[in-house]
């Protein structure tokens, strides 16, 4: 028996023991400003084409560029990823401001934290701000982590990414996968003012894809080739 290790219960393969599962984004607990479920077979129109994980992501990092973002960041989630659009000023429709990106940087970077979004728009302009993110996931409790060795998702341990990890690039696209959209808002009224998430927002998640030009990029999507 090794020490440590109550009597018969096996020890956990070494990967499991060299580094903790990946961050995953919390997309069914996060208090988003609004919720949208694209239809039923939204991936699998072009089933040619939209085959794994890998080709939703690219069908939908392409969408985002035809919409003016300069990219996405990637988290895991059970069974599919999310991908996460840059922090972005609005005006009060939920249309860009002229000044869209806030600093430092385009890409949201490390875990998913609302706290530290929140922070982040405390210190910038005051104003209304937008954050989007786009989940590919089954509707199925069901997801293919445990067939993954642990060294393959080491991209996704720190939190977010900028690519699939190879190991996850190739998983299939079924008929259960969806893509949910979630919003998040926030208001800063004055410069002595704190920043403030609204739940629920001013606009719901299809206004903000319709206003943020994510909605037709994303309708008129073409399947990656």
């Amino acid at each position: 028996m090794t020490r440590g290790t109550p009597a018969g219960q096996a020890r956990p393969p070494a990967e499991s023991r060299h580094a903790p599962p990946p961050r995953f984004f919390p997309w069914t607990s996060v208090p988003a400003s609004g919720r949208f479920e694209f239809p039923a077979g939204f991936l699998i129109r072009h089933r040619r084409e939209v085959l794994t994980w890998g080709d939703a992501h690219r069908a939908l990092a392409a969408a985002l560029g035809r919409a003016g973002y300069p990219g996405g960041t990637l988290f895991a989630v059970a069974g599919g990823f999310a991908l996460v659009t840059p922090l972005e000023r609005t005006d009060g429709a939920g249309r860009p401001w002229p000044e869209r990106w806030v600093a430092p940087g385009r890409l949201l970077p490390g875990t998913f934290d609302l706290q530290t979004l929140t922070a982040v728009i405390g210190g910038a302009p005051p104003g209304d701000y937008r954050l989007l993110a786009l989940v590919v996931a089954p509707w199925t409790r069901a997801h293919p982590w445990a067939a993954v060795r642990d060294a393959d998702l080491t991209p996704w341990r720190g939190g977010g990414s900028l690519a699939l990890p190879a190991a996850v690039a190739g998983a299939p696209i079924t008929p259960e996968h969806r893509v949910t959209a979630l919003s998040f808002e926030w208001s800063r009224g004055g410069r002595d003012q704190p920043a403030r998430l609204r739940v629920p927002g001013r606009h719901g998640a299809r206004d903000h894809l319709e206003h943020s030009g994510l909605w037709r990029a994303l309708t008129e999507t073409k399947a990656p080739r």
